[in-house]
């Protein structure tokens, strides 16, 4: 099977709920550099970025400097979410959560 270029993956879209929150254009400008800097195919980025949405509420604060990092790797076992973090300031940790004691955004 032959991979989909970025151009092949371009549709019509709307979401003007987003456009509207504060947030929306550092999450754009954020993206734009992930796409210039990750070069990788379209469909591994978009699985990529779901899965950094999805795990958005796993931020963990950094043992040593108290920042919120966020997994770049994780597993789930059960009801277990244990993800892998690299801080800005160097620490690397590991930290386990429940995945029922979430407040899931709706």
């Amino acid at each position: 099977m032959t991979a989909r270029t970025f151009a092949d993956e371009v549709h019509g879209f709307g979401h003007k709920r987003l456009a509207g929150l504060e947030a929306y254009n550092r999450v754009r400008e954020a993206l734009a550099d992930l796409v210039d800097q990750a070069d990788a195919p379209a469909a591994q980025l978009t699985a990529d970025i779901r899965a950094c949405v999805i795990s958005s509420v796993f931020g963990s604060p950094c043992p040593d400097c108290g920042a919120t990092v966020w997994p770049w790797r994780a597993n789930r076992a059960g009801d277990t979410f244990e993800g892998q973090y690299a801080c800005p300031c160097g620490r690397r940790f590991r930290a386990k959560h429940d995945i029922q004691a979430v407040n899931w955004p709706t």
